[in-house]
């Protein structure tokens, strides 16, 4: 379980593994609050600066304790993209509604047709369905299956599953849609994947054979070598997890 790969930094995601990853990218961002579906909770401000104030702070959102039920009918396979209550743009990016959005799949305990191994019949283990959702949500969504041509069948063209864990990683490393790599042997990368995770722009854990999403919380005071395989992620695979070291299962 080697943790030495390579990064990708861009539009708004990171990708690390052998050290791969890929970040988002968009300087002039603000944290705004998330998008709201049809059945999304209310998610009301509680704080903000004095009208008056030159210098204006976004307003601070309370997420609930327990995210809210998926109500999607695709939540029962992993077959098709589903529509979760928060959402996310590279307008609206926050800590706090990347948390949220994480938080919502509840990849530990919930769904398991969708991201445990024999769900829906079906042996495969679900790193890609499940950091496709997360991603899809942020409003940076990972190519399907019929998209890269990879689809079974007559489907080849028009499989909407998300793709598997090798061809993402061999799409993520092609750079595209804003996707760069990320050296995590440059303390100046690392920085700028901290900077990012913090600002709560999407971060993706990558290699051929597994895909991870990377939270922005428990972050060190700054990232270097020493401590990278320390940061947490949330995954589907052989196991499950809301949050755990990412160093033990990459």
């Amino acid at each position: 379980m080697g943790f030495r790969k390579t990064f990708l930094f861009a539009l708004i995601i990171i990708n690390f593994f052998s050290l791969s990853a890929c970040i988002g990218f968009k300087p002039d961002i603000k944290p705004l609050d998330v998008q709201k579906a049809p059945d999304a909770v209310e998610l009301g401000p509680l704080d903000s600066k004095p009208v008056d104030e030159p210098q204006k702070e976004a307003p601070v959102y309370v997420y609930p304790a327990m995210p809210p039920k998926i109500k999607d009918p695709g939540m029962h396979s992993p077959w098709k993209q589903v529509d979760a209550p928060y959402r996310n743009s590279a307008e609206q990016r926050s800590l706090e509604a990347y948390k949220a959005i994480i938080e919502q799949f509840d990849v530990a305990y919930s769904y398991p047709e969708r991201y445990q191994i024999g769900g829906a019949g079906l042996q495969d283990t679900r790193c890609n369905i499940y950091a496709g959702d997360v991603m899809r949500a942020m409003g940076a969504p990972l190519p399907t299956k019929g998209e890269l041509g990879q689809g079974a069948g007559n489907s080849k063209d028009t499989d909407p599953m998300t793709a598997n864990a090798k061809d993402l990683n061999t799409w993520l490393n092609q750079e595209q849609q804003g996707w760069k790599k990320i050296d995590p042997n440059n303390p100046t990368d690392l920085q700028l994947m901290h900077e990012y995770l913090l600002a709560g722009k999407p971060v993706l854990a990558s290699d051929p054979g597994h895909i991870a999403v990377v939270r922005p919380d428990n972050l060190p005071p700054q990232l270097d070598a020493s401590n990278l395989a320390d940061v947490h992620i949330a995954q589907a695979g052989k196991y499950n997890f809301n949050v755990t070291a990412q160093a033990v299962y990459f």
